[in-house]
């Protein structure tokens, strides 16, 4: 709570000091209801996302199991939470660039979209795939023999949380267009599923089964929400890319897998780790998943990189995306 307040009061902070000149009279009728509208359907918004994204299974857990079912459960979804949080600071950097493009030239922001979403998948892919390989030795290294049934459940939630890293660049190039009312039906058709498949396989399935209604309603939700940005709001999505990284992080995660298998889980979540990290790059190469545009757009990212290592990176890119 406290972060969040800090996060608010930043935010009107800089807001004031950048908008000092606009009085709230000045701002038209006609605008007003449409910002009355926005924040509306955004409070909508946030309601569903709590449905979709953020453990609604702990209440049917708590409800049909016992508190080991919960434990495992909330603990795969909090190690994921933290895993993303670095896709997650490129959702926010991507909306705001986002935003500005449509300002600027809203014919190119499809096209912008598409590209950030490669980007994110760049990073997301490694993060959620690599964890699900080196599941096994991680929770037996970090948290003992009593977490065993996680196991299974972190692999699950893990594999499927994808679509939270790469759903951004869509749903911010809607909201550009003011398309939340599709946002907030399609939510709510999700979230309905989403219900529907706790009450199903909950009971039964206890924390697997909770993983699976959640990477099933996140996928479909995903899906949804991509099929419908590019039949109306110019969404281009490189699907070709997209699925090469895919490729690319799945031979990551099958060679780490391979590792962990064959060794003890401290050594087998080392080396695993390692082996994924050579691997990927070298994967993203062969499957030539970044062309020369993309080549570019991170070759710019060198000024943020400290003088030294400036050459390495550049060599790495190099590597990467030939």
């Amino acid at each position: 709570m406290l972060s969040r307040v800090v996060d608010a009061v930043v935010r009107q902070a800089l807001f004031r000091s950048s908008w000092a000149d606009v009085t709230p009279g000045a701002i038209p009728p006609e605008l007003r209801r449409r910002f009355a509208r926005f924040a509306t359907q955004a409070s909508g918004l946030l309601v569903l996302s709590i449905v979709v994204w953020d453990r609604s299974e702990v209440f049917f857990l708590e409800w049909y199991c016992d508190f080991e079912a919960v434990a495992f459960y909330s603990l795969s979804f909090g190690i994921m939470k933290s895993l993303l949080i670095f896709p997650h600071s490129l959702n926010v950097a991507s909306g705001a660039n986002l935003l500005v493009e449509y300002g600027r030239d809203p014919r190119k922001q499809g096209q912008f979209a598409g590209r950030m979403t490669v980007f994110l998948a760049l990073a997301a892919f490694p993060l959620t795939l690599g964890m699900s390989a080196v599941s096994g030795p991680a929770i037996r290294v970090l948290y003992g023999e009593a977490y065993l049934p996680a196991i299974p459940v972190l692999a699950i939630v893990a594999a499927f949380a994808v679509p939270q890293a790469l759903l951004a660049p869509a749903q911010f190039l809607l909201v550009a267009h003011e398309r939340q009312k599709f946002l907030l039906a399609w939510g709510a058709f999700v979230a309905v599923v989403n219900l529907s498949l706790d009450l199903i396989l909950i009971p039964k399935g206890a924390a697997i089964g909770a993983a699976i209604a959640n990477a099933t309603a996140q996928s479909l939700a995903l899906v949804g929400i991509w099929f419908y940005a590019s039949r109306h709001v110019g969404l281009v999505l490189p699907v070709r890319s997209i699925a090469r990284v895919g490729v690319s992080a799945v031979v990551m995660a099958l060679g780490a897998f391979a590792v962990t298998r064959s060794l003890p889980p401290l050594s087998g979540l080392v080396l695993g780790i390692l082996t994924g990290v050579l691997l990927y790059p070298l994967s993203l190469r062969l499957t030539g998943s970044l062309g020369s545009e993309d080549r570019e757009r991170l070759l710019e990212v060198s000024a943020l990189v400290p003088p030294r290592l400036r050459p390495s990176y550049a060599g790495f890119i190099n590597l990467v995306a030939g």
